[in-house]
């Protein structure tokens, strides 16, 4: 009996970490198809590159949202945690990937702000996608 638990909970863990690679993966290529989006409707219009901040800024928010809600999608319980890790490990690969291309890019208050973004926004996400999936057995 206590092998067959640890046996589920070993398959459980494991498929809960692909499927975190799966939604960090998406959620990485719906910030990379925003910006090409923003860049695309820069060069070709007459907006102003000062929107260009704040629009990244607002999809890449918008991104750590669906990634939380993919992630916690098909979940049963502790959506808000799922949610939790999601977000922050999202943020993480943002900063190590912002670190790795842009020579000026560490600050205390970049990293500490993208961690709290996204652990808000991580778990508001795990909440709303574990709830659409109960709401669509009911």
């Amino acid at each position: 009996m206590i092998c067959k638990e640890t046996r589920v909970y070993e398959k459980s863990d494991t498929g809960i970490a692909a499927k975190l690679i799966k939604t960090l993966t998406l959620g990485i290529i719906l910030c990379v198809a925003f910006i090409f989006i923003i860049s695309l409707a820069i060069t070709y219009t007459d907006i102003s590159e000062d929107i260009i901040t704040p629009s990244v800024n607002i999809l890449r928010l918008i991104a750590i949202l669906i990634c939380s809600v993919v992630f916690t999608f098909g979940e049963r319980t502790k959506g808000w945690l799922k949610g939790l890790v999601s977000g922050v490990a999202f943020c993480a690969i943002l900063y190590l990937a912002g670190i790795i291309l842009i020579d000026d890019y560490i600050n205390l208050a970049n990293p500490l702000r993208l961690i709290l973004e996204g652990a808000v926004l991580g778990i508001t996400g795990g909440i709303i996608g574990i709830n659409l999936k109960s709401k669509k057995n009911n």
